[in-house]
């Protein structure tokens, strides 16, 4: 297609071949083809194989795909060419063009209701329909697509919007305390209350286990649990059978009964690690998602900055449009007035050129003047 059209300068091309095969078995009054993208903006074609409500003929459009993502407003002007391809011989295809369209919400699309008669398109001697396949072709060469100014740059930001309107309502779900749910770590309790006997040795061992156990486990009374259990499981006096009895299965199981301690512990330095952590990625949410409030405001100032720059740019191309009409015009009227000197100038040459043959004839009259003054005085 040409680079120039009715509607100016083509900024953006894009076409689509589409394969219909088993024509004569369509049931369904339309069918759409695959969208294409041109300019941002996605296409379609669309066939009515038995009419769209006139009879004997195939109806074939191009419309604007998902026109309810593009901005309110939107306007696109665009020349269109449609066809169906004649199969044996492409240069007798069946092809409609309109040099100027404009596309918009209310009217998304172009084409013709009566596109090709039924009867021409399923005679198989003409090569528009060739083994049950017929091919139509649409192509689009967009002059200017007009979105309002809010929406500009809709159909490229739009998906930013999207997502940080999403991760703003996470982060406020993350935020709120009464919503976050709290996980409570379970809380284990001991009740070993050991009279001693009267032995040193047993005495010390006692009260090392009671000072153990006076409060939480930490992994740093390990040993000295150890130590205590040990000389405690030994012992024959100044202990009940009770005490005897869960001290040695106690000492016994000691690396199973620290460990449920131990990957508590661990567990819970895990949990506030990862509590931590967990704010530190809320409080980076959050700054991201002032900074997309900050890239978005930013970017609307832009948009009217370079509106404003371009009703400058094209006021600036209508004067220099208009300086150089003028100066074409001066050029002419110089040259007018160049060519009128010119001639002028010859007229000079030429008058002069008389002028020396009028002198040599005055200069005879003033001869016979004076001879005629001498005779009558």
């Amino acid at each position: 297609m040409d680079d120039q059209g009715v509607g100016g300068l083509v900024t953006h091309s894009g076409s689509l071949r589409w394969n219909i095969r088993g024509f004569s078995r369509l049931v369904e009054d339309k069918y759409w083809s695959e969208t294409f993208t041109v300019n941002g903006c996605k296409w379609r074609i669309l066939i009515y194989p038995k009419g769209n409500k006139v009879h004997g003929h195939l109806s074939l459009y191009l419309e604007v795909a998902e026109p309810e993502r593009l901005p309110v407003g939107w306007r696109i002007e665009a020349k269109v060419c449609l066809a169906i391809i004649n199969q044996y011989v492409p240069s007798l295809s069946a092809i409609r063009v309109t040099p100027f369209h404009v596309f918009l919400a209310e009217e998304k699309d172009w084409g013709l209701k009566a596109f090709k008669s039924l009867d021409e398109v399923t005679d198989c001697s003409r090569g528009l329909l060739v083994n049950d396949t017929i091919t139509v072709e649409a192509k689009v060469d967009i002059y200017k697509v007009h979105l309002p100014r809010v929406a500009r740059h809709f159909t490229e930001t739009s998906k930013f919007d999207s997502y940080f309107t999403q991760l703003g309502q996470f982060v406020k779900l993350a935020s709120d305390p009464v919503l976050n749910v709290e996980q409570s770590s379970r809380k284990q309790s001991a009740n070993l209350t050991l009279e001693g006997p009267s032995k040193e040795e047993v005495k010390k061992a006692k009260q090392s286990l009671r000072e153990c156990l006076q409060g939480a486990f930490k992994i740093d009374i390990k040993s000295k649990l150890y130590a205590a259990l040990s000389t405690l499981s030994r012992a024959e006096e100044n202990l009940s059978s009770e005490q005897k009895m869960l001290i040695r299965s106690v000492f016994v199981d000691f690396d199973n009964f620290i460990g449920g301690f131990i990957t508590f512990e661990n567990d819970r330095s895990k949990l506030e690690l990862h509590k931590l952590r967990t704010e530190q990625l809320l409080s980076d949410l959050k700054q991201k998602n002032e900074t997309h409030a900050w890239y978005k405001e930013s970017l609307e100032n832009l948009t009217g900055e370079e509106e404003e720059l371009e009703m400058r740019l094209e006021e600036l191309r209508s004067k220099r449009t208009k300086l150089i009409s003028d100066w074409g015009a001066l050029m002419s009227e110089s040259e007018e007035v160049k060519s009128s000197y010119v001639a002028e100038q010859k007229k000079i040459i030429e008058v002069e050129e008389q002028m020396k043959k009028s002198e040599e004839g005055r200069a005879r009259s003033d001869t016979t003047w004076a001879r005629l003054k001498d005779l009558l005085s």
